[in-house]
């Protein structure tokens, strides 16, 4: 009953900007402002083992990386092209390519704005560019936190499945944002 009423009280949002080298911009989604996310049930087993100082937890504890992935071709026959594979169960991405630290690590307000105290909201940016994942077909991220570069490493804490995207070598910047309320 006590992780239910937790996930109700944490909020995950993204938005990916794609910048293309000819100048034009997408947005996903492309409605404006930020889409809701699925954080996962290892979320509140992560908060935990950071807040006991589990050494599993704290060696990386301040390691968010965001893991980029292929997902699985079959989703995209789908109706929902794979959203309902989107459970909380999820533990690790269904085919991880690549993963990066953010770019940007900071404390918002409710409003989006940068308080000058504590918050218990964040805003995390990573920023890939031209060079990351080319001609990789991208359906699904997550956040991975107490973690490092190696692939499904550290435990999941937030996980995306979206529409088949291929990343190519004309795209500047492929930008993910995400804002989390705690």
């Amino acid at each position: 009953m006590l992780n239910k009423i937790i996930y109700k009280n944490i909020v995950g949002k993204y938005r990916i900007t794609i910048k293309y080298d000819d100048g034009r911009v997408i947005y996903i989604p492309s409605e404006k402002g930020l889409k809701n996310n699925l954080i996962v049930n290892d979320a509140c087993n992560l908060m935990a083992g950071l807040f006991i100082g589990d050494t599993n937890y704290v060696t990386n504890y301040g390691n968010v990386y965001l893991a980029l992935g292929n997902g699985n071709p079959a989703w995209d026959s789908e109706p929902d092209e794979g959203a309902s594979h989107q459970v909380p169960t999820v533990t690790q991405l269904y085919a991880e390519t690549y993963r990066a630290l953010p770019t940007t690590k900071i404390y918002i307000d409710g409003f989006g704005g940068s308080p000058t105290t504590i918050s218990n909201y964040v805003r995390l940016i990573y920023n890939f560019d031209n060079t990351v994942a080319v001609d990789e077909y991208l359906r699904e991220f997550g956040l991975f936190g107490a973690a490092d570069a190696t692939a499904n490493s550290g435990m999941l804490f937030d996980y995306i499945i979206h529409p088949r995207f291929k990343k190519t070598s004309n795209i500047n910047e492929y930008i993910v944002t995400f804002e989390i309320k705690f």
